[in-house]
């Protein structure tokens, strides 16, 4: 049901005389009007759903936006991406791994 004939019907029925005509017509407005207002509901929740999702979605883009003009090294971008810290390690060479008698040293 678009505009006019909604108020088209609403002029109709405030010029009929008889309760019998006047509830007909407004079942009939209600038939007409019902889905309009289902469809609106189901647009709206639709909507919100869809710019929570281009939120995150902008949010994304501008840290991997910041992250292209950036030097960072693959370390300090995992780093940034799960906020965890990692401290290098140092790596033991082959001559530090045993002392003078041939042990293994535990460090």
């Amino acid at each position: 049901m678009d505009k006019e004939t909604f108020e088209a019907k609403i002029q109709e029925i405030g010029a009929l005389q008889s309760a019998e005509e006047m509830r007909a017509g407004l079942v009939e407005l209600n038939n007409g009007l019902s889905p309009m207002f289902d469809s609106h509901e189901e647009l709206t929740k639709q909507h919100e759903a869809d710019v929570k999702e281009m939120e995150a979605i902008r949010q994304a883009n501008m840290k991997l936006f910041t992250q292209l003009g950036s030097q960072k090294t693959p370390q300090e971008q995992t780093e940034d991406q799960t906020g965890l810290k990692q401290e290098a390690v140092e790596r033991r060479k082959f001559e530090n791994l045993f002392n003078d008698k041939g042990d293994f040293i535990k460090k």
